[in-house]
């Protein structure tokens, strides 16, 4: 058995959007979007390297993203995504904890020959309810939803079968436009993918209907510290008159709150910045006027915690079609607890 931590997103836009048009996708939709991924990269064979959908020049500072494996039944089915990390010249980067702040000792540490450094995500998906389940294993920082929304647009923007292509040597061609059939006419389409997290409705829509009674925007952050280390944290702890841990790799939890009264565009924003990949101790929140409750955003999303019947292989990575196995084996409680919530 695995823990797990499992939160839902809905998926916003999938598909081929006609312009002007940003709600209704002309064609193209979540559960063939998944079936046509699965057939380019699983049927075909793909070696991992080929698997990616996107280079870091086209996506800004986000690293490539690869698919490690992919198994889908009856519709529904889970992904296995692996997210390049970032490297010095073919080695890691690390500094050591105990560094001076303007002397810091730095080490490298050589990457394995054709090998893609990074961590893998874990995602389980089912069109009839129009959602992906984001698995967080025991030990995970990150569940990786943005890596899975680039990777999904990239691939209806480049490799879906409703690409249409115009070869222009043996080794480059340029996108025409989309078509949703063979014998359909290519147009202009714009391929969009979006995942928003899934919320309690209600929690969301008391807080927005009570925005203007917030006094108080509150936010809570995680840090790792060590006794060595100085720079802003140390001085942090002093100022504040708190000893300083003394366990090395002591995680500190801190919680801090601003005297404010956003506007509802405000609140909006801060709710846009909660759908990042912040998990564990991370949140934003809000107090209320003559209230004393703190109404954290996290109390919001749809997310279970289970115990998965599912067994790493010897580097630590779960499989697509054992995670597969392992929902289809706890689907009915998963579903039972969405439900309910």
């Amino acid at each position: 058995m695995a823990e797990a931590s499992i939160s839902f997103f809905k998926v916003e836009s999938c598909g081929y959007y006609p312009r002007g048009n940003p709600t209704a996708a002309a064609f193209g939709g979540f559960q063939s979007m998944f079936a046509d991924l699965s057939a380019w990269c699983v049927q075909e064979e793909l070696d991992v390297h080929e698997t990616k959908t996107f280079d870091t020049g086209d996506a800004g500072d986000m690293l490539p993203v690869y698919c490690l494996g992919q198994h889908q039944t009856a519709g529904e089915g889970a992904i296995v995504t692996w997210n390049e990390s970032e490297t010095m010249d073919g080695a890691f980067g690390s500094v050591r904890r105990d560094s001076a702040v303007g002397r810091p000792r730095t080490e490298r540490t050589r990457i394995p020959a054709n090998s893609i450094p990074g961590h893998p995500s874990y995602f389980w998906y089912f069109p009839q309810r129009g959602m992906v389940a984001a698995i967080r294993f025991k030990g995970q920082r990150l569940i990786g939803t943005q890596g899975l929304t680039r990777y999904c647009q990239s691939f209806l923007h480049t490799y879906s079968p409703h690409v249409v292509r115009a070869v222009e040597d043996d080794v480059s061609s340029r996108i025409l436009g989309y078509r949703a059939a063979p014998t359909a006419p290519t147009k202009k389409y714009f391929p969009r993918f979006r995942l928003v997290r899934a919320r309690k409705s209600a929690d969301i829509e008391a807080i927005r209907r009570r925005h203007d009674e917030i006094v108080k925007v509150l936010a809570r952050k995680a840090l790792t510290y060590t006794p060595q280390e100085g720079g802003a944290i140390a001085r942090m702890f002093d100022l504040m008159g708190v000893p300083r841990p003394r366990r090395q790799g002591t995680e500190v939890k801190f919680e801090t709150e601003v005297t404010s009264r956003p506007t509802l565009a405000e609140l909006n924003t801060i709710l846009d910045m909660h759908e990042e990949d912040n998990v564990g101790w991370d949140d934003f929140g809000f107090m209320f006027r003559d209230d004393p409750k703190k109404y954290w955003l996290r109390e919001t999303m749809r997310t279970i915690d289970l115990d998965l019947r599912v067994t790493p292989d010897q580097t630590g990575l779960f499989g697509a079609e054992a995670l597969a196995g392992a929902i289809a084996h706890h689907r009915a409680i998963i579903l039972t607890q969405l439900n309910a919530q």
